[in-house]
């Protein structure tokens, strides 16, 4: 593996590591929702192909093969 890979790699262990320790935020709510949908403004209401679901994932790669890596949400 390349040092940058190498790097890159102990970035997102030592990121993955930090997450575990930060306190919970139960309590917390936001005024305002992060996301906003607008796939009934770019796609028509077809719900044969299109059904209304709740998918959400998380991937963690390295996009733009900078080295870096980049944590991408879908949902």
């Amino acid at each position: 593996m390349a040092p940058s890979a190498d790097l890159g790699v102990f970035r997102m262990l030592l990121f993955l590591l930090l997450l575990r320790f930060l306190p919970p935020t139960e309590g917390s709510q936001r005024a305002e929702p992060m996301f906003t949908a607008v796939t009934s403004t770019v796609l028509p209401p077809d719900y044969d192909s299109n059904p209304t679901q709740l998918n959400y994932g998380v991937a963690v790669t390295d996009v733009d093969h900078d080295g870096d890596f980049e944590i991408v949400v879908a949902g």
